[in-house]
């Protein structure tokens, strides 16, 4: 991700929701893909923490399944600045459930 100014906060880095939305992000699309098309993902839970905060430049996330069952798949989400240091940690659970039918 390119950063840009819809990313900062008031002081001027990148807002720490953000990290939180690529994590949830890049989990729920990895277990998306992972279950399709009988069951569908759900985001569950998204335990995100912020050590570095970039004002501009490019980020990158790599997500890695910790565990996957029928019923939950659990995450860990790193972001990384431009410069290659760790920005975010993230632990991500996202449910598998049934497609409701209709």
């Amino acid at each position: 991700m390119r950063v840009d100014d819809r990313h900062l906060d008031v002081d001027g880095t990148v807002a720490f929701g953000v990290f939180a939305a690529l994590a949830e992000s890049a989990a729920s699309m990895g277990t998306g893909v992972g279950v399709a098309p009988a069951t569908v993902a759900s985001g569950m839970s998204n335990d995100t923490t912020v050590f570095a905060s970039p004002s501009s430049g490019e980020m990158t996330v790599e997500a890695r399944p910790r565990s996957r069952s029928e019923a939950l798949w659990a995450w860990d989400v790193e972001c990384h600045d431009s410069a290659g240091t760790q920005c975010a940690l993230a632990t991500v659970l996202v449910a598998v459930r049934p497609i409701p039918a209709g």
